[in-house]
């Protein structure tokens, strides 16, 4: 299913690869048209990157599993990933300028990470934005912080 034309816009999306976090900033053309794939996510044409920079502030020791970006205040993106083991980085992201080195804060994992790594998810809260869940699949566990302090753990 094809859609309209998109308008000429400029993107900024997060990407993990391994244990580093970057940012891209794309431009769509208006002669890009976009499609709806399955469960109707967009596909989009040929487009063009614009810059693409590593996100300092993301020192993870494995490979992050999960990535959830949320809308802050003052032209700011919030950025949290977890790893393999549960830590927790949220960054924020400044949309107009190139400031990407800004942490907010950075949890490590309950366990303080012993054992072994398996899949994590980390979620924002859409009602509260300092509120983020980290979910880890061999811990059977969902951790919920308000920023850096641990608020609650659900065990499954």
């Amino acid at each position: 299913m094809s859609m309209a034309p998109a308008p000429r816009a400029l993107f900024t999306s997060p990407l993990a690869a391994a244990s580093t976090g970057s940012r891209w900033k794309i431009r769509l053309d208006a002669s890009v048209m976009l499609s709806k794939g399955k469960e109707s996510l967009l596909i989009p044409d040929n487009a063009q990157v614009i810059s693409s920079s590593v996100v300092d502030r993301c020192p993870h020791r494995s490979e992050i599993q999960s990535v959830a970006l949320a809308e802050g205040e003052d032209d700011c993106l919030i950025l949290g990933t977890v790893d393999s083991y549960g830590h927790l980085i949220v960054s924020r992201l400044d949309i107009v300028a190139d400031d990407i080195d800004r942490t907010s804060y950075s949890v490590p994992p309950r366990d303080c990470g012993v054992g072994e790594g398996s899949w994590a998810g980390v979620c924002f809260s859409p009602m509260q934005q300092s509120m983020v869940a980290v979910a880890r699949q061999l811990c059977k566990t969902i951790d919920i912080y308000d920023q850096d302090i641990h608020v609650r753990s659900l065990r499954t």
